[in-house]
């Protein structure tokens, strides 16, 4: 369960399956090919799927007998690739994937309506590139790289400031509120359901490790820079129109005890 008009959402919530709503269901097609050689895999697959019954939190809701959680249709449908070699000193993976998905959910106001949009997760193109080196003993070095075209969000047209509900009906009698908490809240209005799109995403990560062997113990030290070159990705934007960024250029030091 999330809701579409959240530009950013840290983690997904699952709940139980309320006894009026139907569990989703979905029909897969999936259809690929592969080929191996000693050193090499290369494999391509295609994917088909149509949806039904997927559950979608009602923004819109309005008085006390609106529907809590929509329900819709939707599809997806894409080509995957990737390619994996392997050699003394290493190996190399490489995956592109191109896709698309769509949900129709029903509305209900301002008068009763379908609406098709792409899912949070939906991302067209999607590169991944790994490299994984071990040119001298005990030493591995990698080195990740991904670009994705951005993912999509509700643009925010313009904003006002809505009183907050505590306040709507408050009694004559009723103490002053407290002048240290705002009354009114910044509230945005949206564009169509998830019609805009993020910016190119790309991050390259860097990890050197060192490797040694007591009795039956191995010691790992590694030493991991992720966001190599400080790339400044749009994770979401406050109603203002700011943006917030993700994770900037960040090393680490650690090590890893294998028993």
């Amino acid at each position: 369960i999330y809701n579409e008009n959240d530009t950013y959402n840290p983690i997904d919530i699952w709940l139980p399956l309320p006894s009026q709503l139907k569990p989703a269901k979905a029909q897969h097609i999936i259809l690929g090919i592969s080929y191996d050689t000693p050193n090499q895999i290369m494999s391509a697959e295609f994917y088909w799927k149509r949806y039904k019954n997927l559950t979608h939190f009602n923004r819109a809701r309005l008085f006390t007998d609106d529907p809590v959680f929509l329900q819709g249709t939707g599809y997806s449908f894409g080509l995957e690739v990737s390619l994996q070699w392997m050699g003394n000193m290493g190996q190399l993976f490489s995956n592109y994937s191109l896709g698309k998905a769509m949900k129709r959910v029903p509305f209900y106001f301002p008068k009763p309506h379908f609406e098709e949009f792409a899912p949070r997760y939906d991302r067209r193109h999607n590169f991944f590139v790994a490299m994984e080196l071990n040119p001298i003993k005990k030493f591995e070095f990698s080195l990740q790289f991904t670009l994705s075209s951005g993912l999509p969000f509700n643009f925010m047209n313009e904003t006002y400031y809505r009183m907050k509900s505590e306040y709507f009906h408050i009694p004559r009698d009723c103490p002053t509120h407290d002048e240290n908490q705002p009354v009114y809240v910044l509230t945005p209005i949206f564009d169509k359901i998830n019609a805009s799109r993020f910016p190119l995403y790309h991050r390259a990560d860097l990890s050197i490790k060192y490797s040694m062997k007591w009795q039956q113990i191995l010691f790992k030290l590694y030493l991991q820079v992720i966001n190599l070159y400080d790339q400044k990705n749009i994770l979401f934007f406050y109603p203002d129109g700011k943006p917030t960024f993700s994770m900037p250029l960040l090393p680490l030091i650690g090590f890893e005890l294998i028993y």
